[in-house]
């Protein structure tokens, strides 16, 4: 057996080392290219709000070189947008390493610091972290940042146990923004009547909000709070059914609620059986964590309240991953020593193998290649997590009073359940019906991965899809051999699908191809359009608007338009009529409104808005344009007859909307994961009968 420990050991050593260390130290790689791409966006003033918009934070990856993988920024806070921006001060390389350097010096630190704490012994104390393996090893290459705030994490408990309960408090409250997770420790102390904790955590947190407000400024963290942190707390995290992130949330979804696409079918449909499980899970982490923190300060044993408050900061994280695990490390070492010191060898054990597994690669793998799917399999590590929290119960049922009143812990199960179920009642993807007239339009494999930019070809609706093999986005059912392994962000066509447009990035700048059945040419710029009858073709370059013509035998700029100093920030022709184009116009006074070019004419006429666009389509004398309101988005109708009106509005994000012969279609995220659109047809498109 010991022979065994030390060959997973040094294997696990070794794999740290190679898979983890060195490429985090001279490769580029990981979501450390999400961070430094938008720290350095961020620092050359780009609006931070784009961080959160999927896919225009994929075009700054894409954009800045380093990467043309899938990379989301959802999950980060908007206090996570200053320590991108100080990371993106070097150059990329330099800043890769020096992050790396920092993780290997927290890495040692922490250690010694769990050591302390625990009473355990320094090589005890490596023997845990050295199992932790993948996890690792993942948070080194990809420059995650849990190895730091788990040091926060456990310097907080160090302090208190110090008496240092101002340093506590504050510490907790600098992560706060970083990770809101951090708030339940916090709370816990609350509970414990540590008023003092708690009032320097309010200070601390407020001090670093206060910053983050002046540097990032208000829109982002008013986007974020709004849009990005309801869907966050509720498992909307890309494919909230996917079993990458091994979370009650994930695997409840899996369980309970009907998805056409994304889960079709749920062993047992009803969003009330989910609503109840995840508050009774909720519960059953809370409580009893509470009161053995409660306990574990009373009697002296911070290492205790440690431990305590480690569980529900994994375990009610909704979008745990590989990385995460690294957080209870330290309460890994604080039971085995715990366990060792009270002779129970067995339960030692049992700790560290449990966490020695949860560590490793989830065996979802194996499904995949074996072509089956199982629940038990696909949420291995959420059960093994399980298991390994019921150990930590009845290990700690020894501390627990006979005379202690069920009635109180009922009541606070009660009162937790309750609060947990109001909030979800706030998650409306879980309604089995929408009052809006939306219904996916798309059919099959489409719709299981990213789908933006509607458009038709030879009357066939397509969508850009992610490609799971590539992680590129393709256009579905259109086949692009010269672009291969490059992403494509939009796409347009006239209505036969004779000649279409399609926009890329390549070498850092987007790029557009204009392809007609006999030819085709490329163009700097954004915003590709193909007019409906296939004669015109039109993209936005410099604050200008070219406009080509797709002959038969050659595409050529015929003319440009120029509304200088005015921003044009959107091009489309009209579905209708093919000689006319629309486009937005921003005045740079907050004032806004679509203007409509006709390239026989030469003539320009404009409709005032009185609020900001951020698409628009057109269908004749009919203009469709979204707005972005708090945590909703709002669809518009403009007419010259009969002026704006409000179709509906949503929650959610609308990344495109397109008028397809008489058809009103729109990418949205409604209903999924954050960043994880499909089509979606508007059934009252028609004129005259929204």
């Amino acid at each position: 057996m010991r022979l065994i420990v030390r060959l997973f050991l040094f294997a696990s050593s070794l794999f740290i080392v190679l898979y983890g260390i060195l490429p985090g130290l001279f490769s580029l790689q990981g979501d450390f290219i999400a961070s430094f791409v938008a720290g350095r966006s961020f620092l050359n003033g780009v609006n931070p709000v784009m961080f959160y918009r999927f896919p225009l934070f994929q075009r700054l990856i894409e954009e800045s070189g380093f990467s043309s993988g899938l990379v989301s920024y959802a999950g980060a806070a908007p206090s996570s947008i200053i320590a991108d921006a100080v990371l993106a001060l070097p150059p990329a390389v330099v800043g890769r390493f020096l992050f790396t350097a920092l993780n290997v010096a927290a890495i040692f630190t922490l250690v010694h610091t769990t050591a302390n704490i625990s009473g355990a012994t320094i090589r005890t104390a490596y023997l845990i972290f050295l199992s932790s393996s993948f996890a690792l090893a993942v948070n080194f290459q990809s420059s995650e940042p849990f190895i730091l705030l788990t040091l926060l994490f456990v310097l907080a408990f160090y302090a208190y146990s110090k008496g240092r309960v101002a340093a506590c408090g504050a510490i907790l409250g600098l992560t706060f923004p970083f990770s809101p997770l951090t708030a339940i420790p916090a709370l816990f102390f609350l509970l414990s009547t540590r008023w003092r904790v708690f009032t320097y955590f309010i200070v601390a947190a407020v001090l670093t909000l206060a910053l983050t407000y002046v540097v990032v400024g208000q829109t982002a963290i008013v986007y974020y709070f709004q849009r990005i942190f309801p869907a966050y707390i509720n498992g909307r995290i890309m494919n909230p059914f996917s079993e990458s992130y091994q979370t009650a949330w994930s695997f409840f979804r899996r369980l309970f609620v009907y998805n056409q696409t994304l889960n079709p079918h749920p062993v047992i449909g009803s969003t009330t059986a989910y609503l109840v499980a995840v508050s009774v899970f909720r519960a059953a982490v809370i409580v009893p964590t509470a009161y053995f923190f409660y306990k574990g300060l009373s009697i002296g044993k911070t290492r205790d309240a440690l431990v305590a408050a480690s569980f529900p900061i994994m375990f009610l994280s909704p979008a745990a991953a590989t990385p995460d695990m690294i957080i209870l490390a330290p309460a890994v070492i604080v039971l085995v020593k715990s366990a060792l010191e009270e002779g129970q060898r067995k339960t030692a054990y049992s700790f560290a193998v449990l966490y020695a597994i949860a560590c490793l690669p989830n065996l979802s793998t194996i499904s995949h290649y074996l072509r089956f799917s199982s629940l038990l399999i696909d949420y291995e590590r959420f059960f093994v997590l399980i298991s390994f929290y019921v150990v930590y119960l009845l290990y700690q049922k020894r501390v627990v009073p006979a005379r202690l009143r069920r009635m109180r812990a009922a009541l606070t199960a009660a009162v937790v359940c309750a609060v947990s179920l109001t909030l979800y009642l706030g998650d409306h993807s879980l309604q089995p019906s929408s009052p809006l007239p939306l219904h996916p339009a798309l059919e099959g494999a489409a719709l299981e991965g990213i789908g933006f930019s509607p458009g038709l070809r030879s009357g066939k609706l397509i969508c850009i899809g992610s490609d799971s093999e590539s992680a590129n986005f393709i256009p579905h059912g259109i086949n692009l051999p010269k672009l291969g392994g490059h992403s494509v962000y939009k796409y347009s066509s006239d209505q036969s699908g004779r000649n279409f447009a399609i926009e890329t990035v390549q070498n850092g700048a987007s790029i557009l191809y204009f392809r007609t059945h006999s030819a085709e040419s490329a163009f700097p710029g954004r915003q590709a359009s193909v007019s409906p009858d296939g004669d015109y073709g039109a993209f936005v370059r410099h604050g200008k608007i070219f406009i080509l013509d797709l002959d038969q035998y050659y595409v050529s700029p015929v003319d440009s338009l120029s509304l200088m100093p005015y921003i044009i920030s959107s091009c489309t022709f009209n579905s209708g009529i093919n000689n006319e184009l629309d486009f937005i116009i921003d005045s740079l006074n907050s004032s806004y409104s679509i203007g409509t070019y006709n390239l026989f004419s030469r003539k320009v006429s404009t409709l005032p808005l009185p609020f900001q666009p951020s698409l628009i389509c057109s269908e004749g004398d009919d203009y469709y344009v979204t707005q972005d309101v708090a945590d909703t988005t709002k669809l518009w109708k403009l007419s010259a007859d009969s002026g704006l009106t409000n179709l509906f509005a949503m929650r959610g994000n609308i990344f495109d909307i397109a008028v397809l012969r008489r058809s009103l279609y729109l990418s949205s995220d409604f209903r999924r994961g954050l960043d994880y659109p499909t089509v979606y047809k508007y059934e009252e498109a028609d004129p005259g009968t929204p």
